[in-house]
C-alpha cells in the first residue's frame, strides 16, 4: 500500500517491474549547447560525428525496486521538433461556352511545397545507443518515404467539364 508524504503519494512495486526510470537529484535533464540538427540519428547511430543527445543519460538511473519514480510523466520544458507543412494548388478555369456550363479546368497541386524537413521524436528510451537523439526525417528504404513527411510531390491535371 502507499503512503502520502505531503502532496506527494509514495508506493512500492515489485522487484524489476518499474516502467519507468527516475531522475537523478542535482542532474540537468538536457544537455547544455546541443541543438536538434546536432542530435539526428538514423539507422540507430548519430548523424553528427560529435554524437550527443538533447537528453542527458546521467540525468535518469533505474528506479528502485519497491518504488515509484520521481520522474514526471511529461516533462513540460521539453518539446519534440516541430512540424511545417505547406500545401498548395492552383485552378483555372478556361469557359468554352457562354453558358459557362462547359469549361476546361487545369489544376496544379504541391503537397510540402517549400520542402521543409520535419524531424521525428526524440529517442526518449534510457536502454538505447541513441537516447536523446532526434530520429531522423523517418525515411523508409522500403516505402521511399515516410507518408507523415513526404518530400515536395507535384502533379498536374486537365479535365473538361461538359
Amino acid at each position: 500500500m502507499g503512503r502520502s508524504s505531503g502532496d506527494r503519494v509514495t508506493g512500492t512495486t515489485a522487484p524489476g517491474a518499474a516502467l519507468r526510470y527516475s531522475l537523478a537529484p542535482g542532474v540537468k535533464l538536457r544537455n547544455s549547447n546541443v541543438s536538434y540538427s546536432q542530435a539526428l540519428e538514423f539507422n540507430g547511430s548519430f548523424v553528427n560525428s560529435v554524437a550527443k543527445g538533447v537528453l542527458n543519460p546521467a540525468a535518469f538511473v533505474a528506479t528502485p525496486n519497491y518504488g515509484l519514480s520521481n520522474a514526471p510523466f511529461v516533462f513540460a520544458n521539453l518539446r519534440n521538433p516541430g512540424s511545417f507543412f505547406t500545401d498548395a494548388t492552383l485552378l483555372k478555369k478556361f469557359y468554352i461556352s457562354r453558358e459557362a456550363d462547359r469549361y476546361l479546368e487545369a489544376r496544379v497541386e504541391a503537397i510540402n511545397v517549400f520542402n521543409h524537413a520535419n524531424y521525428g521524436p526524440i529517442d526518449n528510451n534510457p536502454n538505447s545507443t541513441t537516447f536523446g537523439a532526434v530520429q531522423a526525417k523517418g525515411i523508409n528504404l522500403q516505402q521511399g518515404f515516410n507518408l507523415n513527411n513526404p518530400p515536395r510531390t507535384m502533379q498536374i491535371g486537365l479535365r473538361f467539364f461538359f
